[in-house]
């Protein structure tokens, strides 16, 4: 059994809310055997434990997407991302709305 261990200190968080300040604490997550994982099953690992913490479906969505079109990262990654999982369909028109989910962050 592997464990994988992450201790949390305030200086590692950045909130958009300068005057958080997040709790120190350490989660420990027992993973079996990690040494055939790939990407998608760390960030599978994640989600759960973000879901675990109380962050809903679409916040955590969020949070990757902030993780892959971050400023800094290659815009030609970007688009082939952008490409790769068909993002193109659902962009909107300018005349359509756009549902207020963010009032569902916590």
């Amino acid at each position: 059994m592997s464990y994988l261990t992450v201790t949390l200190a305030p200086s590692d968080y950045v909130s958009r809310d300068p005057t958080y300040k997040a709790p120190d604490y350490t989660i420990e997550v027992k993973t079996g055997d990690t040494f055939d994982w790939d990407v998608h099953d760390w960030f599978k690992l994640f989600e759960r434990i973000l879901a675990v913490e109380g962050f809903n479906e679409y916040v955590i969505m969020k949070g990757g997407c902030e993780l892959a079109f971050a400023e800094g990262r290659s815009q030609s990654d970007m688009l082939r991302l952008f490409t790769e999982y068909e993002l193109a369909e659902f962009v909107l028109k300018p005349e359509e709305p756009v549902a207020d989910e963010e009032s569902e962050e916590l």
